[in-house]
């Protein structure tokens, strides 16, 4: 018996196409598995304290009023807390427009404010991320934070860990 007939079949049984294409799979799939598994290890530190900076544009006078030094935040989405307002800076709200002859320039919207808030809050930080509650935090990232008496989406603008 030949080792390839004349069919192209290894032992008159298997055709060597189907068996390229055999090999190629599993090097793709074991190459994948490597890829995706095969991370290092995540190096975790104990809860230290994190002050996070939020940015919230274009608010009424009324939740500034609202939002004061002192409030416990919590996460919206799964009700964990986040941290305790220790600062907040209130500036009057601005967009850029076209003026008559083509210029952008910027311009206050009137009975508007946008406000950083600083929070303090208690968090995991590994090489990879800082974790507080279960979320992870990171600069850019929206967040919808709430109390009892007012709920804000904001934007995260800065993290500092203050462990460092």
């Amino acid at each position: 018996m030949k080792l390839i007939d004349n069919k192209g079949r290894i032992f008159g049984k298997i055709n060597i196409f189907d068996i390229l294409i055999i090999i190629v799979l599993i090097f793709g799939l074991s190459w994948g598995y490597q890829r995706y598994t095969n991370n290092q290890p995540v190096a975790i530190s104990e809860q230290s304290e994190v002050l996070v900076q939020i940015f919230i544009h274009d608010v009424r006078n009324v939740t500034t009023n609202a939002i004061q030094e002192g409030d416990r935040l919590h996460f919206s989405e799964n009700h964990q807390f986040f941290g305790e307002i220790v600062d907040k800076q209130v500036t009057a709200a601005e967009k850029l427009v076209e003026t008559e002859d083509g210029k952008i320039v910027k311009s206050q919207i009137p009975g508007k404010y946008d406000m950083l808030i600083t929070v303090k809050g208690f968090g995991t930080i590994t090489n990879r991320s800082i974790i507080i509650g279960s979320r992870e935090i990171r600069v850019g990232m929206p967040l919808k934070v709430y109390t009892n008496l007012y709920e804000v989406n904001t934007t995260v603008f800065v993290v500092e860990d203050q462990a460092q």
